[in-house]
């Protein structure tokens, strides 16, 4: 089959052959621009029109200032809500090409009478200037298949000679690449938005300028190496790619004057032109960045003054001339450059730049921009998912260019080699890369549908005589020259003898030496070729099946590369970010727009000047969407104040409270994704906070710290308590396991398990909550205008608002009182009988803890190990509990294996209490130690209100108040207090109200134990405790030595006795507060208090000053009121028939709060008072509870999506606490009694 057939030729002059060929360059070129520009538009069509990511929406801002305000005030424009209290000069810190852009076009349809919002312009300018970017790399490959004569003039007339195929196939790889795409959708308004086009319209005019010699190519391109410096900081690429191939050229013998002429109009022209940028300023002649430039073009002037003397010198004074020139030039230039740059002159690289050389450089000395996920080492895959098929005919094409090796195709090798490692070390340069892939890719693709589609091709090929192109297929030798290239070189050197041009001598000798060698190569090939001109393989290569195989094939590649790259941008680049979409199990589109919907919250919900405190990354877009005051933003240009809003997110509520008043935030705001599946959270970034902050603050934050004891990252219950402590951690989960009703909460981005307890706030208080808990504000707290913490504030206005909801009581059930009478056999109620009144036990409670109390003193003075005699009261609470039981004087309850854990644990609050108070009483006189235990029911309040959310009459506060002032008096002089001793003291009273509170709760429902059964299961947990304490202190060791060294029989006798007495106090306390009431109990204790202290001063002959005479009168005072006050509550309540509880001891249901945000799971109290109940019987109820309440819901759908969740409230019963034993706070071995029978009453 002959060619004819199958290619049918069409003849026509070559003048209409020009004519359509010129028509259909410029419809293809137009097609390729409306591909890109509509290839660019899916975020468009599928949302709306919206301005996309983080740095787009100040430069909308800033468009938005020059289009309403003109140019003097974009240019002079401060802004006062950015870097509060700083504040940002706009028009010198930003590169004002982007906005001038936009308001030159906005301005152009206001002269047509065109209605256009700023708005849309800047949605749209990037897919505009894409098709502009097309149709500039069409020119510049174009450039690369150009052969030009001596004046600088195409040569060539046929369409694979002039370059249009290249540059073709370049313009349709760029117009839809996704390298590109990336960060010119539609919405992507930044400064690359238009910097690729004029990168590659440079690059263009460079070529032409060097190709024709002309000053007014090298004008044009400084006059758009104007607009890329007032464009895109990344005009450093430009700064250096010009003299490094200028340079290349030197090195090579290839000085023109055309290379003259060509960079030093760009150079200075383009550098006068950048200075007049207020942002760049005298950079261009004061940074390492620009000094290249400047060598060069020292360089160039030079060389041309070389070539100047060498035409008026003889060869032997040149050669010496040029050896001094150069030698003085280089040590000269080298000299300068050090002592310009050791005086401050030039400033060194900046951080970025040396990151681009050693990548792990801004990790360690610069956190702040390794933090910007732009920054990080480009992923091997990240290459084949935005270039596909391009980055395997990538190196091909960079072979052709070896091959014929012309000027512009040396830029081309410099440009692929710096472009592919600069987009290896930063992701954010696979932008500077694309370009140059699409065109060495065009160059391939030219070549082979060249070769292969033309009609003309002869079946047989003279490889000697082939084209470059058809090289691919064929086996001519690298070494062969381009002809025209030999014939323009060797008439330039001709033309230099003749003096009507100046070329250097190197550029002279290497054209000749290349000729000879080009022509020595023809000769071997040519008699090469004679031999294998018909050699039958030849023709077949060329035949009609292979070309139909090979264009198919590669045709078929290529409908797949335009496959991928609609997918690539249609999924992950037109993604608005601002705006968030899923896809539901039904398939259809979910749309999450939590960022808009917090941003209106805050435009419309808080003060036109409030304060926003956030992660720089948010800080444009809260200016932008919320019109609201930001301390840091993108800007990034104050390291400092980034590392202050680090340092309050990584510290504990006291250390970031104080910083949030400094600067007056209002609010805070967080990402968290943990619920949705979010992954660009805050707490994924976290760790870049803390190291910037480290940066700063070396001494107080630390990384290591935010790791566990295994070294990993967890939210988990392995967290450090360092992380679990830091403002970022609970502002991201606070409240969040409320959404999993009881169960465990789970991260889903992290995809760990958090603890049971989440986090609580003081200082700031929830104000927003976006509907996919993606953003959270927080409101700052003001100062407590009676100088509490927060944390006494917030319990004190929780407990407001609880008492003006509560009407809860309880109705003691007369029934019931014998089922609480101690189980006591025959042989011990005859014993009982005689000393069961009501006084006689109150004289016991007297008689024994101060008894225990100074004796305790008078012990520790000679025994000083609080471990050891707190083990000595545990084993006597063993002993004689276990005796009671043997004599029959209690029988013991079955506990389940839960009811048993709770006892573990409070053992160790019983351990603990009694520890420190002993320790306490050590370091303290006994009056002071007994004054500061009279605050325990402050305590007990506070904690209550934590942990229940109980409220308290105003009487009740301010007795407290009285005890308090009293205790500020009697701590006034020298009372024989130390400062670990308050402490200790304090601590001690905290854990007596705790576990008074404790006391309480255990001893609702089922856990009902005769206060003998409870000691004697507690007391063998608590030998054991303080066994292993006093062992991991040291404490036992000294007692071994102690005994060895000093115990006698009277000392030993002494610690018996004391235990005795400690069993006896535990004894008495339980039955007594049976016997009378907490009321009385009360009383009795403070009366106990003043007994003790008149003791202490008569046995310890202590002096006290009136002035603690006074408090301690103040303190017994305030006690007494607050006595007043329960019994005027006790009277209240006997009206109704009910059993009036301490107000201390109130406990309500919460509030039903946000349906959408919390989810309560509520059971119902179980009535059954069997106390015989065993495991199984607890695995039988656990069943049939899971059976009547229903099972929190699933949170776990397939894909991630919004969760429309309806709140389960199941029907509340509400319960009170038993009566407290308000005097066991006051002993430090009282465990706590049995309560009464509770009935559960419905609330109002």
């Amino acid at each position: 089959m002959s060619l004819n057939t199958i290619y049918p030729l069409i003849s026509l002059t070559p003048q209409t052959n020009r004519n359509v060929l010129a028509f259909l360059r410029l419809v293809i070129v137009c097609l390729i621009a409306g591909a890109a520009v509509s290839s660019r538009l899916f975020a468009v069509i599928r949302h709306e029109s919206i301005i996309h990511e983080f740095d787009p929406w100040f430069n909308f801002r800033a468009s938005k200032i020059l289009t309403e305000q003109g140019f003097h005030a974009f240019w002079n424009w401060f802004d006062q809500t950015a870097w509060y209290p700083l504040g940002r000069v706009v028009g010198g810190t930003i590169y004002p090409g982007l906005m001038v852009t936009s308001g030159l076009i906005w301005n152009v349809f206001r002269l047509f009478n065109i209605p256009v919002d700023i708005r849309n312009i800047c949605v749209l300018l990037a897919p505009g200037f894409s098709g502009l970017t097309a149709y500039a790399t069409y020119l510049f490959a174009r450039e690369l298949g150009q052969k030009t004569n001596s004046k600088g003039a195409a040569q060539t007339k046929t369409v694979g000679e002039t370059g249009e195929g290249t540059g073709l196939w370049a313009a349709l790889f760029i117009g839809i690449a996704p390298g590109y795409i990336s960060r010119s959708v539609a919405g992507s308004y930044d400064n690359e938005a238009i910097a690729i086009f004029i990168l590659m319209t440079t690059f263009y005019l460079w070529i032409k300028a060097l190709k024709q010699g002309s000053a007014l190519y090298g004008s044009m391109t400084a006059l758009f190496y104007f607009y890329m410096v007032a464009a895109w900081g990344g005009y450093a690429f430009i700064t250096n790619m010009l003299p490094l191939h200028a340079f290349v050229l030197i090195l090579m013998g290839r000085f023109t004057n055309k290379l003259y002429v060509a960079y030093s109009s760009f150079y200075a022209i383009g550098t006068l032109a950048s200075m007049q940028v207020p942002f760049v300023g005298f950079q261009p002649i004061r940074t390492s960045e620009h000094m290249a430039a400047l060598g060069v073009f020292g360089l160039l002037q030079l060389v041309a003054f070389v070539e100047l003397v060498r035409s008026h010198v003889s060869s032997k004074q040149f050669k010496l001339l040029l050896q001094i020139g150069v030698a003085g030039f280089t040590v000269l230039a080298f000299g300068a450059l050090v002592f310009m740059t050791k005086k401050g002159w030039i400033a060194p690289w900046t951080g970025r730049f040396y990151s681009l050389f050693d990548t792990g450089y801004a990790k360690i000395h610069i956190p702040i921009i390794a933090s910007v996920s732009e920054h990080q080492p480009t992923a091997w895959t990240s290459f084949f998912f935005d270039l596909q098929m391009l980055i395997y005919l990538f190196p091909a094409g960079v072979y052709l260019c070896f091959r014929e090796l012309r000027d512009e195709h040396v830029f081309v090798i410099i440009y692929s080699v710096l472009g592919s490692y600069f987009a290896g070390v930063m992701v954010r340069l696979m932008l500077t890369l694309t370009p140059i892939v699409c065109i060495a890719a065009a160059m391939i693709v030219s070549s082979l549908f060249d070769l292969y589609l033309d009609p003309a091709q002869p079946d047989s090929v003279d490889f000697g005589a082939a084209s470059v192109a058809s090289s691919i297929a064929s086996s001519s030798p690298i070494e062969e020259f381009d002809a025209s290239a030999s014939g323009s070189a060797a008439g330039s050197a001709r033309k230099s003898k003749k003096g009507h041009s100046t070329t250097s001598s190197v550029s002279s000798v290497s054209s000749v030496t290349s000729i000879k060698s080009t022509r020595s190569t023809r000769s071997s090939v040519s008699s090469t070729s004679t031999a294998y001109t018909q050699v039958p393989c030849i023709s077949a290569i060329y035949g009609a099946d292979t070309r139909l195989a090979l264009i198919s094939a590669f045709t078929f590649m290529l409908l797949l590369f335009v496959l991928h790259c609609t997918w690539v941008t249609s999924t992950a680049y037109s993604s608005p970010s601002v705006v968030l979409a899923s896809k539901n199990p039904d398939g259809s589109t979910n749309i999450i727009d939590d960022f808009r919907e917090a941003y209106y919250w805050l435009r419309m919900n808080t003060k036109k000047d409030a304060k926003v405190m956030s992660w720089w990354d948010y800080g444009y877009q809260i200016a932008g969407m919320a019109d609201r005051t930001t301390l840091v933003d993108n800007n990034t240009w104050n390291n400092t104040h980034i590392a202050t809003v680090g340092k309050a997110m990584a510290s504990k509520e006291e250390v970031s409270y104080p910083i949030l008043r400094k600067h007056d935030v209002d609010y805070v705001l967080v990402i968290f994704g943990g619920l949705l599946g979010f992954s660009g959270d805050d707490i994924n970034k976290f760790l870049w906070m803390v190291r910037i902050a480290e940066g700063v603050w070396p001494n107080e934050v630390q990384e290591s710290s935010f790791f566990s004891q295994r070294g990993e990252y967890k939210v988990d219950d392995e967290a450090s308590s360092t992380m679990k402590n830091c403002l970022m951690y609970k502002m991201s989960y606070y409240d969040f396991d409320k959404l999993f009703g009881g169960q465990r909460a789970q991260d889903r981005v992290r995809g760990q398990v958090l603890p049971q307890v989440g986090p609580t706030l003081d200082s700031l208080e929830e104000a927003f909550t976006s509907e996919n808990w993606i953003v959270r504000i927080y409101k700052v707290k003001g100062e407590d205008v009676l100088g509490r913490n927060h944390k006494d504030a917030k319990a004190f206005q929780s407990g407001r608002k609880k008492k003006a909801g509560s009407s809860l009581c309880l109705q003691q059930q007369h029934s019931s009182t014998a089922k609480l009478k101690p189980q006591l056999t025959n042989r011990s109620s005859t014993l009982l009988a005689r000393c069961d009144s009501s006084a006689a036990w109150l004289v016991y409670y007297f008689a024994f803890n101060l008894g225990l109390t100074i004796f305790n003193k008078r012990v520790l003075l000679a025994f000083p190990f609080p471990w050891s005699l707190t083990a000595i009261h545990a084993l006597a609470g063993t002993i004689g509990s276990q005796l009671a039981h043997a004599n029959g004087l209690f029988s013991a309850a079955r506990l389940s294996r839960n009811h048993s854990f709770i006892l573990v644990a409070f053992s160790i609050l019983y351990t603990v209490n009694i520890a420190v108070s002993n320790l306490s009483l050590h370091l303290v006189t006994v009056p002071f130690h007994q004054v500061v235990r009279a605050t325990t029911p402050l305590f007990t309040i506070i904690l209550s209100i934590i942990y229940f959310n109980k409220s308290y009459p105003f009487q009740t506060y301010l007795s407290l108040f009285i005890v308090v002032l009293g205790v500020a008096l009697s701590t006034y002089g020298d009372y024989g207090w130390t400062l670990p001793g308050l402490l200790l003291t304090l601590l001690g009273t905290i854990l007596a109200s705790f576990k008074t509170i404790v006391t309480n709760v255990i001893q609702v429902g089922r856990l009902r134990l005769n206060p003998l059964d409870l000691l004697m299961r507690m007391s063998p947990l608590a030998f054991v405790q303080c066994i292993m304490y006093a062992y991991l202190t040291g404490e036992i060791d000294r007692v071994i030595v102690f005994a060895q060294a000093h115990m006698d029989r009277r000392k030993a006798a002494a610690l018996v006795v004391n235990g005795i007495i400690a069993f006896g106090l535990n004894v008495v306390s339980f039955t007594a507060n049976k016997k009378t009431s907490a009321l009385t109990m009360t009383v009795a204790a403070n009366v106990k208090q003043v007994l003790t202290i008149l003791s202490a001063i008569i046995i310890f002959d202590l002096v006290i000053s009136p002035t603690n005479l006074l408090g301690i009168l103040v303190t017994l005072m305030g006690g007494a009121y607050y006595a007043k006050i329960e019994l005027e509550r006790k009277y209240a309540s006997k009206s109704q028939d009910v059993f009036m509880l301490p107000s201390s001891h109130l406990v309500e249901p919460d509030d039903n709060k946000d349906a959408r945000k919390h989810y309560h799971y509520t059971k119902r109290m179980n009535d059954d008072d069997n106390d015989d109940d065993d495991d199984d019987n607890d695995d039988q109820q656990e069943k049939d509870d899971e059976n009547r309440y229903p099972r929190p819901i699933d949170l776990h759908p397939p894909a991630p999506h919004p969760l429309q969740i309806n709140a389960l409230l199941t029907k509340q019963r509400s319960f009170t606490l038993a009566p407290a034993d308000r005097d066991l706070e006051e002993g430090v071995h009282t465990p706590p009694s049995d309560p009464p029978v509770l009935k559960i009453v419905s609330p109002r």
